[in-house]
């Protein structure tokens, strides 16, 4: 396969174009299991979802691609020995796109789909390259950008505008010159970011605002999103550091867009509405990418499992809590008091107060003399090989050398078990096993900006592995050389280092919220569980 620019690669991202022909299926996928899950915004604002999986009956691969205000999907599914043909799928039914025609023989997938039924995507053509199509009625029209190698049709309206993006390649089969387009009765207009050399035009809405990507050159390290909106376009960036390429995919109606992001291990999907961005990964997924939205707010995307399969997903609103992992040992909410509600490890408020929070209420700290102190660590069930410290914090500003969010430690005598932050924005984890370690994030992955974010460490002893996590996304896997078993001291708190008057007390500025103790190391989907249960919480048992 030809090598694409950065656009093309990341909207293809876990998609392999060796496909299969379709097997002509039914199956109510709607029946399947359902996962509970939440993704949080840069405000306070939590919102929830229920994934749904989507796999063509049989198949090694299935895309979800595009979302109508009907609730039809389109996509595409490949089968054992075949290559991957576009699909729709309509209360249930996987129903194969003309297969008597070149989209039964070649690679072809579907993009999206208007509420007349008309639909847009791509197939190969006998020269090797991608051409647009759109089925309309059951006629078949190819769209092929003037002089163009390869032409992506990925967007589509009820007015009839289709919208995507073309490529010219060289003799060597690289992409020198990639614009976006809109297509509407057979015109082409030609898209272009202003200033920049790559532009990809991916999804429309009614209103005639389309949405993509651009960056400055085909060879250019990162890339931006766009939406453009009566002539003016918009540049975005997804608010993570380290910064890196944005894409968007689609826009509904209501302006709300949808697309992926890439940081550290792979995709992950982002919801933006207005200025505010909501991270979405499916629960299970080493990578997620949001594809489609309806008017409705239904999402589609897909997700790719640990063994690199590619499943589809939809996505609709949930007002449900999640289950808890097993093994919790301790559990502070921080409800009007500081209770723990699962070992009765109870602590003492020491000036911190109790506002409304991410979940319910939450404690806050003033960086000078407010903490939790839980005199009693000992009655917790013991930690020996593995842990794991998860909350939810909201640090108001950077504290004058470290705010340490969770300290199981003896003070001037041994560390046990911490997660705090620096002032650099760095996330750090100490542990006592063996000897004492530290671990610190990547990258400065910590904000100073007002916005709740959640916070988790994992650790085992047994592998010596230490992993850190922001908002359910891994930011630091570490070996530092654990050993053995954990130190068990008899002090522990929340919102400071050590107790009040003593030598590097380290009180931590800002919010927090669900403390969570557990004695193993979490799997990161269950992080991630924790993460995506939003304003609805973890089930209280």
């Amino acid at each position: 396969m030809k090598k694409l620019a950065l656009l093309a690669a990341v909207l293809l991202v876990s998609v392999t174009f060796t496909y299969a022909q379709f097997i002509a299926s039914s199956i109510d996928y709607s029946g399947g299991p359902a996962t509970p899950a939440c993704s949080t915004n840069n405000h306070s604002e939590i919102l929830g979802f229920t994934f749904t999986s989507i796999d063509c009956p049989g198949a090694e691969r299935t895309r979800t691609n595009g979302i109508n205000n009907k609730g039809e999907i389109v996509g595409g599914c490949k089968y054992p020995g075949d290559v991957m043909h576009a699909v729709l799928i309509r209360k249930g039914r996987f129903i194969p796109l003309a297969p008597t025609t070149v989209l039964g023989t070649s690679v072809s997938v579907a993009y999206k789909m208007s509420d007349r039924g008309d639909i847009v995507g791509i197939f190969t053509g006998d020269d090797g390259f991608y051409h647009g199509f759109l089925l309309r009625h059951g006629v078949l029209t190819t769209i092929d950008f003037p002089g163009a190698n390869e032409t992506w049709a990925t967007g589509f309206n009820d007015s009839g505008t289709v919208t995507g993006w073309w490529n010219l390649y060289d003799s060597y089969g690289n992409i020198t010159y990639q614009h976006g387009f809109t297509w509407k009765d057979g015109t082409f207009t030609d898209v272009a970011f202003p200033g920049a050399d790559v532009t990809g035009v991916a999804g429309i809405n009614a209103r005639g605002d389309f949405v993509g990507g651009w960056s400055l050159s085909i060879d250019a390290p990162t890339g931006s999103g766009f939406i453009s909106s009566k002539g003016k376009f918009t540049s975005f960036d997804v608010p993570v550091v380290p910064v890196g390429s944005t894409q968007a995919d689609d826009i509904n109606d209501w302006g709300k867009t949808v697309g992926q992001y890439q940081y550290y291990l792979g995709a992950h999907g982002f919801l933006k509405v207005g200025d505010d961005f909501t991270f979405i990964d499916y629960p299970d997924a080493v990578q997620t990418t949001v594809w489609g939205i309806n008017a409705a707010g239904q999402m589609v995307g897909n997700w790719v499992d640990t063994s690199g399969t590619s499943h589809g997903w939809l996505a609709g609103s949930s007002n449900r809590c999640a289950a808890p992992p097993s093994d919790m040992i301790a559990w502070w909410p921080g409800d009007g008091n500081a209770k723990d509600i699962v070992s009765g490890a109870n602590g003492v408020t020491m000036g911190a107060g109790y506002p409304m929070a991410a979940v319910n209420k939450r404690f806050t700290f003033d960086d000078v003399n407010d903490y939790v102190d839980v005199p009693n660590p000992l009655s917790l069930p013991e930690i020996t090989t593995g842990v794991t410290v998860a909350a939810w914090v909201n640090p108001q500003m950077p504290p004058g050398s470290e705010g340490w969010v969770f300290a199981l430690r003896d003070p001037l005598m041994s560390e046990g078990i911490s997660l705090y932050m620096n002032n650099g924005g760095y996330l750090e984890a100490a542990l006592q096993a063996g000897a004492i370690t530290t671990s610190a994030s990547w990258d400065p992955v910590i904000q100073y900006d007002g916005h709740w974010k959640h916070i988790a460490m994992t650790a085992d002893t047994t592998t010596g592995k230490v992993t850190l996590f922001v908002n359910g996304l891994i930011v630091l896997e570490d070996y530092p050389g654990l050993t053995g078993y954990f130190v068990r001291p008899q002090h522990l708190f929340l919102g400071q280092r050590e107790w009040i008057g003593s030598v590097g007390a380290m009180h931590y500025k800002g919010l927090i919220d669900e403390v969570q103790l557990f004695n193993r190391a979490l799997m990161p989907s269950e992080i991630r569980t924790i993460y995506q249960a939003g304003s609805k919480g973890v089930c209280k048992r």
